[in-house]
């Protein structure tokens, strides 16, 4: 894995399965959460375009086996297979979707975000500030929002490691998704403050890096 994007264990913190953080001495947890289980699970398995899908299925059958004058016997027991696999299939995906997101911790300190996502292997994934290229928020008509984060694109960052907790359909530049979390404008508000003071940070030091090169020094932030 990249040293630019490491488990937070071998960065000298660590995060367990309840949730409990341990962190460097230089490093503060601003944020944490968990995603909305029924948010999490119709948006990152979807669950509404499955419904609708079946929904078709059975409807479009349904017209055919009418349209050929079949029995009634035989088109109630084509409506019941069909509503059956389908029942089976979103039960299947609910409940390991509602296994995913109490699974999932989503958190954010002053120098990174952390993603814990996984079920029999959970991967604890840490992205720092300093290497997102921007990030933008969606809120839902349930109170909950989704927050994209857009790495730099030199960041090696592995889909099938964030998976749900990533943009589905975006594979060549994969984009790291917090789900269904609740609140997701203070989480929107406190990532414009940390972005803002990087912003000065970096500038302050481009300033000292100037001002030691005319006078011929060495900048102490540097060593």
């Amino acid at each position: 894995m990249s040293a630019d994007l490491t488990d937070v264990i071998t960065r000298g913190g660590s995060i367990d399965s309840d949730g409990a953080f341990d962190l460097p001495p230089d490093e503060t947890l601003l944020w944490s959460a968990q995603p909305k289980p029924s948010a999490f699970i119709r948006r990152a398995f979807h669950l509404k375009a499955l419904t609708m899908y079946f929904a078709l299925v059975v409807g479009f059958t349904s017209i055919g086996t009418l349209s050929s004058a079949a029995e009634i016997k035989v088109l109630l027991g084509s409506l019941l297979w069909q509503l059956s696999l389908g029942g089976i299939v979103i039960a299947i995906l609910s409940v390991l979707g509602h296994f995913y997101a109490k699974s999932t911790i989503y958190a954010l300190t002053n120098k990174r975000f952390v993603i814990r996502s996984g079920l029999a292997l959970p991967s604890v994934i840490a992205i720092p500030l300093t290497k997102l290229q921007s990030a933008g928020i969606r809120t839902y008509s349930d109170d909950t929002g989704d927050i994209v984060l857009v790495p730099d694109k030199g960041l090696k960052v592995y889909w099938l490691l964030l998976w749900p907790s990533v943009r589905t359909f975006e594979w060549k530049h994969v984009q790291p998704l917090l789900r269904a979390i609740e609140k997701p404008e203070v989480v929107a508000g406190l990532l414009k403050e940390l972005i803002s003071v990087e912003g000065e940070s970096v500038q302050n030091r481009q300033t000292d890096d100037r001002q030691s090169e005319q006078q011929g020094g060495l900048n102490p932030a540097l060593l």
